[in-house]
């Protein structure tokens, strides 16, 4: 799955690349985000030995994406007790395998 968020006019669009075509299947206000097209599909997995500070783009049911500077890196879902906001900014590290979320 190609999976790409545009941040415009106060929306946020989900979308999916396929053959060349775009099918936008979800839209919501895009809170604080900074407008702008995210490739999530190129996100880079997050390395649990690191701590990652930054804007939460997009939290579904497999990851959580974070903007970390002009990168996009993904972390699994399922390593959260409870997920961030999207649209919020935080520092995500690891302890003992979990995904432990503080404010930035």
């Amino acid at each position: 799955m190609n999976l790409q968020m545009v941040v415009m006019n106060g929306s946020k669009l989900l979308q999916e690349l396929h053959d060349g075509k775009v099918c936008v299947f979800s839209a919501s206000p895009a809170g604080n985000l900074r407008n702008g097209i995210y490739n999530l599909y190129r996100a880079d997995r997050a390395d649990t030995r690191r701590a990652y500070t930054g804007s939460i783009l997009h939290v579904d049911v497999h990851c959580v994406y974070q903007l970390v500077g002009q990168e996009i890196v993904s972390h699994e879902r399922r390593n959260f007790t409870s997920a961030p906001a999207s649209g919020s900014t935080c520092t995500i590290r690891y302890a003992a395998g979990w995904a432990v979320v503080s404010q930035a």
